[in-house]
């Protein structure tokens, strides 16, 4: 198998092959056909293999093609999530076409990407609570009924930092699991169901590290057993790696679990006493954060 998918994705990248008559201006890179043969011996021999390449040799086509014509099962892992949609829907659609591969390819990211049912049910009774955003609210109600997977990088109107989008997406410690009344519809579990049937998964290195912790405690798995694995942008994963098995506490958490407490305490019909104390709580909070600022500077 080894010579036979190397000559594969070699002939695949050069000037005479499928991808260049398929994509304008493409050129026959040496250093992408080098990579690409190495990265299939490695596939085929089933050993580990390390590259550095250099910006416009065209890594990600290089371990696309040996990916896809070896016909495993394989997780590609990158940094960012706009580098898992340039991925997903611009690149392997190319080289799918260019191999005349038939897989089943998935996009998989966070929880937090996600929109969240049950959260934005909850929400939707407690317009008080959401500080005027009632006009988007509306738009993102209509939008969940026509979404087939809830991403919300595909909704316009809601960027990463508006502070709607952390009312309407879990975390870890607020999802319900199965006790959630959304469970059934739930865009992360569907998401995570058919990564788990995919031949292909493109995921980013904090979910691939997540479960890698998951698998080493024996929790569960978030992504399937795969034959290869390609870490795209691996220089960044040492401090995606510190940041997943470390802990942080930050003002603006603890907020965010105040203001689920009083969300909460709303509906059970519990206002005055416990009111009271979220505000003693939200007064501590800010003189913490105010004596940290002082001390730091």
């Amino acid at each position: 198998m080894s010579e036979n998918l190397v000559e594969q994705s070699v002939e695949l990248l050069s000037a005479q092959g499928r991808l260049a008559r398929l994509v304008d201006g493409f050129r026959e890179r040496e250093q992408q056909k080098a990579m690409a043969a190495h990265l299939a011996q490695a596939i085929a021999g089933e050993f580990d293999f390390i590259a550095e390449a250099s910006t416009g040799i065209g890594k990600t086509f290089a371990y696309l093609v040996p990916a896809l014509l070896s016909g495993r099962r394989t997780i590609i892992s990158t940094y960012t999530r706009h580098l898992q949609d340039q991925i997903y829907f611009k690149d392997l659609p190319i080289v799918l076409n260019a191999t005349g591969c038939k897989r089943d390819a998935v996009l998989l990211k966070g929880r937090s990407n996600y929109l969240c049912l049950e959260r934005l049910d909850r929400s939707a009774g407690a317009p008080t609570f959401l500080d005027g955003e009632n006009g988007a609210l509306s738009a993102i109600q209509q939008w969940a009924g026509r979404t087939d997977d809830g991403d919300l990088s595909l909704f316009d109107g809601l960027g990463e930092d508006d502070p709607l989008r952390s009312l309407l997406v879990s975390t870890p410690d607020s999802c319900l699991g199965s006790k959630c009344p959304r469970y059934r519809d739930c865009f992360v579990v569907k998401a995570r169901a058919k990564a788990m049937a995919a031949d292909l998964v493109v995921v980013n290195h904090h979910l691939l590290v997540s479960d890698m912790t998951l698998k080493e405690a024996d929790f569960g798995e978030l992504l399937p057993e795969a034959e290869t694995v390609v870490v795209d942008e691996a220089h960044k994963f040492k401090s995606v790696s510190e940041n997943s098995f470390s802990s942080s506490l930050s003002g603006g958490k603890i907020s965010e679990f105040l203001r689920e407490v009083g969300a909460s305490a709303k509906e059970l019909g519990d206002g005055g006493a416990l009111e009271d104390r979220l505000k003693q709580c939200r007064g501590a909070v800010g003189a913490v954060t105010r004596f940290l600022s002082d001390l730091s500077e």
